[in-house]
């Protein structure tokens, strides 16, 4: 049943990541000998290359041996060679070094292996006198000599004779490491035997224990998912990264379930709500269909009608205003709000309206502009209603003081404070839960101060609640830019 609830895709990304940590580990242990062959490829033409520029540097010397010293140590200089000449008695009537034996990838290579700590002046002083060796009297019986050898030091040498009896010897040396660099691949082809399925075998383990604690997870979820009930019950396992992966779902679950919980409960409570007005509209029209209704219960039965749409017409709305709100609002335009004109605005409005004509409202802080990014009806809406509740609270001959005033943070604080008998501390921590108030249902629906802090929450900011000598309502919010 389990793999019903899997696509072809899931499975096919599961065995993809056991192949990535698989391949990565075969890899990593394969690294030194795929460096070291292709190291290789890039030094196995240094010897012939080497060969072929000393054959060149002694054929331009034997060339330019007539035109004087100054044409030969050009040559030398062009070729980066060391260049003498031996006349017909054996003895060197010239000699200029030019040979430079390093190169960048040479430096890389001596960083890495080492290099040979001979230098080519040290390596020819242990091959007796030049006119005596193989190379002057190949170069004297053939014409010419070219030979190369890598050990102690990768040197070549060249002799070419001219017309006029004398020997042109070059010699040019490199410290690139080309005998090492072959010696070690050896070594690691044979070691390659033994690390090889080494490896292999740890590759396979090792990405079989990383993905078998998130094949665990993903059996858990899924067998959660196909319950009726989804809880945070997912089991770590352990207590590596995969574990606090786990820990992770389990508080997103919890919070899931606690959404699903409270909106069971708002839900219930809806309902509750709705069943007043639904039976009064039942009882209502039952009486009228009943017929013999006089003109006075006609009245009555009108009334009752009247009240109980009107309340569910605002409970209905409530309810959607409270939805969009906790959506965060997605598909309402913004726009840059002037806070305080809005309040200014509001506060004159409660000083006219009748129900709290003794009211004392008092609007008081920053009185430059105040901008905020936001849906502007649901923001007159947030702070009418906190308008109301303060007035309505405050009583008679009561007052109301609203303040603003920038935070700390970057952000716009207002608060409401009212002169009435305060919130029991009880009742401080379900001020802002759906379908709770203290005014009786003929007063209020309980949604006004729930809706209070959706919309602010909505626009990045919040809203509290204390209760000291009266009750303060402290909005904050981020103000634009």
């Amino acid at each position: 049943m389990e793999r019903a609830f899997e696509p072809a895709q899931a499975l096919h990304r599961r065995w993809s990541l056991r192949l990535r940590v698989a391949v990565a580990i075969m890899l990593a242990a394969l690294a030194p000998l795929l460096l070291v062959f292709l190291w290789s490829q890039l030094d196995r033409n240094v010897p012939g290359r080497m060969w072929a520029e000393t054959r060149e540097a002694a054929r331009a010397g034997a060339a330019s041996a007539t035109g004087g010293d100054v044409a030969l140590e050009g040559v030398a200089r062009a070729h980066r060679v060391r260049l003498r000449v031996i006349d017909e008695r054996g003895e060197v009537v010239f000699e200029h070094d030019a040979d430079d034996p390093n190169d960048r990838f040479g430096r890389f290579e001596e960083l890495l292996i080492g290099a040979s700590a001979r230098t080519l002046r040290e390596v020819d002083e242990t091959l007796g006198p030049l006119a005596d060796r193989s190379s002057a009297r190949g170069a004297r019986s053939h014409g010419a000599y070219v030979a190369c050898d890598t050990l102690p030091l990768l040197y070549c040498e060249a002799a070419m004779s001219t017309s006029g009896g004398l020997v042109v010897h070059a010699q040019r040396s490199s410290r690139r490491a080309v005998q090492a660099v072959y010696a070690l691949r050896a070594q690691l082809l044979r070691l390659a035997v033994f690390t090889v399925p080494l490896a292999l075998a740890i590759a396979l383990t090792t990405a079989r224990r990383i993905v078998r604690p998130v094949e665990h997870l993903r059996r858990q979820a899924l067998v959660l998912a196909s319950g009726a009930s989804p809880s945070a019950a997912l089991d770590p396992e352990r207590s590596d990264e995969v574990g606090a992966l786990a820990q992770a779902f389990n508080v997103l679950l919890d919070a899931l379930q606690k959404k699903r919980i409270e909106n069971e409960a708002f839900v219930a409570d809806l309902v509750h709500e709705m069943k007043n007005p639904v039976a009064a509209v039942s009882a209502a029209a039952e009486a009228l269909a009943a017929g013999g209704v006089d003109e006075a219960r006609a009245l009555r039965l009108g009334r009752v009608l009247g009240d109980s749409s009107a309340k569910l017409d605002r409970l209905v709305s409530q309810f959607l205003d409270l939805a969009r709100a906790d959506a965060g609002m997605p598909s309402e335009e913004r726009s840059s709000v002037e806070l305080r004109a809005l309040l200014d605005g509001l506060a004159a409005r409660t000083r006219d309206d009748p129900n709290f004509g003794d009211v004392r409202v008092t609007l008081t802080g920053a009185a430059a502009p105040l901008r905020v990014r936001g849906v502007s009806h649901r923001l007159d809406a947030l702070f009418r209603e906190l308008f109301d509740n303060g007035a309505s609270f405050a009583g008679p001959r009561g007052e109301l003081d609203v303040t603003v005033a920038r935070d700390a943070t970057g952000g716009v604080v207002v608060s409401f404070h009212d002169s009435g008998p305060g919130i029991a501390e009880a009742d401080l921590a379900r001020v802002f839960d759906r379908f709770f108030t203290t005014r009786g249902e003929r007063r209020g629906t309980g949604l006004g101060l729930a809706l209070v802090r959706a919309v602010a929450r909505a626009h990045g900011g919040d809203v509290e609640v204390r209760s000291d000598r009266g009750a303060t309502f402290t909005v904050r919010l981020p103000l634009e830019g």
